[in-house]
């Protein structure tokens, strides 16, 4: 009997405690579920970035590349822009300049040669841009022109000469033949007289007919000299015409000639031009200096003798002065919950926690399309994030470095405890109603 009240006894008090307990735990549930309806925590969109130059880092590159002669510069130096990086080595550039500088000071002194026996002028004037020949070359060139010159002034005046003694010599035979004809039409006159008197004294019977025959005949004898010595005339003065075009066509011929020489020797002269300015430049090129003020990086260089492609990549620039800011990789399911504007956290993971603040930033834009990482294959959106210069006065200037690794994280809308916990759920819930 008593031990059955002991166990009714004892009964009453564990039910009593697993009822308190059911209605404590009841109670406790109750207002975590109330707590997760109404109590609201901020969202956030979380991505992996790192500290950027604003304006990128310089890639210094050649595009002809060559071979390296000199390195001027180390890794982490900081230039100035225009410092001298590298040197290569000019040994066929320079050579290759010599040849075309040569072929262009020969065209150039032949052409002040042309000009000057255009304008027969007796010396040869030098133009200004044969300054880059050295002065003992420019005599040199100058003194064979000027031979030249002389050379074709004396077969000139030789070619003139002899066409000048051969118009006076045959102005002296159209002198002799006229002299000549002269003396026939004097004798022809005085004939003339006498065949008139013979005529007369035939017609009176004194001569006999004989004699008035031999005088007919001396006539006839005489007039075909006449005829001789005027056709020997006229084609003796055609013969000085001739002599005398040819004279003139001397100098016509000779100053033809130095117009066409001129007409071909100028474009060669602008061709020679053009590759001697290319040829400068390249010249000018071996000396590779730097684009921009900054700090080298991921120097590519460090052998005398090696070879740098063209386009290769031979330094980094990273540009000191320019803003910091952050460049954050964004989740393709993440994206459409980023924007201009936005407001975010940026945690520097490479500084020690406990001393280093989290910072603020706001989002500047977001790429148009997505990236692929070549190494990862990886698709994501790149996203800009400028930093405060309050905020970034936490941590101070220079702790921030380009390549720093930070942690992004991009404030969305305030969202209730419950909606993190049944979002799954209704997200698999309206999946599923949409395939049935």
């Amino acid at each position: 009997m008593r031990y059955d009240t002991l166990d009714k006894t004892i009964t009453s008090a564990i039910r009593k405690q697993l009822f308190l307990a059911i209605g404590v735990g009841g109670l406790f549930l109750g207002g975590v579920c109330t707590a997760a309806a109404y109590a609201e925590i901020s969202g956030a969109v979380m991505a992996a970035g790192k500290i950027i130059v604003l304006g990128r880092a310089k890639q210094v590159e050649h595009a002809d590349g060559g071979i390296i002669s000199e390195i001027v510069v180390s890794e982490g130096d900081r230039v100035e822009a225009g410092a001298l990086l590298f040197r290569l080595d000019g040994t066929t550039a320079r050579a290759n300049l010599g040849i075309i500088e040569g072929q262009l000071a020969q065209l150039m002194v032949q052409e002040a040669r042309l000009l000057a026996e255009q304008a027969g002028r007796t010396g040869i004037d030098l133009p200004a841009e044969l300054s880059f020949v050295p002065t003992d070359r420019r005599t040199l060139l100058t003194e064979a022109q000027i031979m030249l010159k002389l050379a074709r002034q004396m077969t000139r005046s030789s070619q003139k000469a002899q066409l000048e003694k051969q118009v006076g010599q045959f102005a002296e035979q159209i002198s002799a033949l006229e002299a000549q004809r002269k003396a026939v039409d004097a004798n022809m006159a005085l004939l003339d007289d006498q065949l008139r008197r013979y005529d007369s004294l035939n017609a009176r019977g004194l001569i006999t007919q004989s004699q008035l025959i031999a005088m007919q005949r001396e006539k006839a004898s005489l007039t075909g000299s006449q005829s001789a010595l005027t056709a020997e005339i006229i084609e003796t003065q055609q013969a000085k015409t001739q002599a005398e075009l040819k004279l003139i066509q001397v100098d016509e011929a000779f100053y033809e000639s130095v117009l066409t020489e001129l007409d071909q020797k100028r474009p060669e002269i602008a061709k020679l031009n053009e590759e001697r300015v290319a040829a400068l430049d390249k010249l000018r090129k071996l000396e590779i200096r730097a684009p921009i003020a900054g700090s080298l990086h991921q120097l590519n260089v460090h052998t005398i003798g090696s070879v740098a492609g063209p386009g290769e990549t031979l330094v980094n620039i990273i540009p000191e002065d320019d803003e910091l800011i952050v460049e954050a990789m964004i989740s393709p399911a993440d994206v459409d919950q980023v924007f201009g504007g936005q407001d975010a956290r940026v945690r520097l993971s490479g500084l020690n926690q406990r001393v280093t603040p989290e910072l603020g930033a706001l989002v500047i834009d977001i790429s148009p399309d997505l990236t692929t990482d070549e190494k990862t294959g990886a698709s994501y959106y790149l996203t800009r994030l400028r930093i405060p210069e309050a905020e970034i006065a936490k941590v101070g200037d220079t702790m921030l470095k380009p390549g720093m690794p930070a942690e992004v994280f991009m404030q969305t809308e305030n969202r209730t405890i419950l909606s993190y916990m049944i979002k799954p759920l209704s997200d698999q819930l309206r999946h599923a109603m949409r395939e049935s």
